[in-house]
């Protein structure tokens, strides 16, 4: 394939004579083996790129593929620069994870669910009423699945979207200062007499299309929102605590739907006492809510208020009759939402 291709590629990076594409000269540094492009060359030729129609058509049939009443679908702007794969191996010696028939960057499904997890049992299950996306929780089991079973919402590959005059790839650039420190793994001492040596690398900007499916509603709007929080607050990707992979949702997007903001302040302002005496009714007006949002936010509220005023306990609950709706209707809610574990 080189030998065939190597008679029609021309040596300025910023041209192509061919129709190959960045995950052919980076995987396979197709082209370049007859030429003098360095491999900060392969990278600014990568940069310079930008996709033909044939993926744009691909784009819109992937889009209307996954679009039905089970996925949520949702375009995601990256904040920062975008790098998944930088580690894998490639003739240049840095990389990306790219789509391999259309050279586009993309974001595997496997990386969004591992992050999702990740954020889920280190993040949102140490806060109040987050116990069931601990790990074992059952919570935790429906959506990621474990050994023995899978889990019950798919998180697909987000592909990057085609906007005129975005090129996907773009030349970054990091410098580490003592490599014969870490080439040797440690033998050898690091010193401030060796030089800076620039390493180039390739990162993405501009929008992917991020797509969560379950047959579950309640749990399929949970998990999409569990994934922006987790783009937004750890990033997906290498070099996430320089700050890179934030992605957030485009301007207009249909997500997070509006929630009714008065009556979520009325439970938060809610005391002991009157959770005790009121707590049935708000949790019935919580019920009765139109919107998904709405109801999962008072639920949480409630669920964290009533355990302060130790309404949970069985002790409390087994005291009077009345307060049998505890067990009989609000904790099977809470636990069908995945909040606050087992009734």
């Amino acid at each position: 394939m080189r030998e065939a291709l190597s008679a029609i590629v021309g040596d300025d990076p910023t041209e192509c004579l061919h129709p190959g594409h960045p995950a052919l000269w980076i995987g396979a540094y197709v082209g370049h083996l007859r030429s003098d492009l360095t491999k900060s060359g392969v990278v600014k030729k990568a940069a310079a790129w930008t996709p033909d129609g044939a993926y744009e058509a691909a784009y819109e049939a992937w889009k209307e593929a996954i679009t039905d009443e089970h996925t949520h679908v949702e375009e995601m702007v990256a904040a920062s620069p975008v790098i998944v794969g930088l580690a894998a191996e490639t003739p240049i010696e840095t990389s990306i994870t790219l789509h391999y028939p259309y050279g586009v960057p993309i974001i595997p499904g496997s990386a969004l669910k591992g992050l999702a997890r990740s954020y889920a049992r280190l993040a949102v299950s140490q806060r109040e009423g987050g116990e069931a996306l601990a790990e074992g929780g059952e919570a935790c089991k429906f959506l990621f699945g474990t050994q023995e079973q899978a889990g019950q919402v798919t998180f697909l590959d987000a592909w990057w979207a085609p906007t005129a005059g975005v090129k996907p790839l773009h030349q970054d650039v990091m410098t580490p200062h003592h490599s014969r420190y870490y080439s040797s793994q440690g033998e050898e001492s690091p010193a401030d007499t060796e030089d800076p040596v620039p390493v180039n690398f390739l990162h993405a900007k501009g929008r992917f299309l991020v797509a969560v499916r379950c047959a579950r509603e309640e749990w399929r709007e949970f998990a999409f929102r569990l994934l922006v929080a987790a783009l937004a607050d750890w990033g997906v990707g290498a070099k996430t605590a320089a700050g890179y992979g934030r992605l957030e949702l485009t301007p207009g997007a249909k997500w997070p739907p509006a929630v009714d903001k008065p009556f979520l302040c009325t439970i938060q302002a809610m005391t002991m006492q009157e959770a005790k005496s009121e707590g049935r009714d708000l949790f019935k007006q919580a019920m009765e809510q139109p919107a998904e949002a709405t109801r999962r936010e008072a639920l949480v509220l409630l669920h964290a208020a009533f355990k302060s005023a130790g309404m949970l306990k069985s002790k409390w609950i087994s005291e009077k009759p009345a307060r049998a709706w505890i067990t009989d209707e609000f904790l099977p809610a809470c636990h069908e939402l995945g909040i606050g574990g087992d009734p």
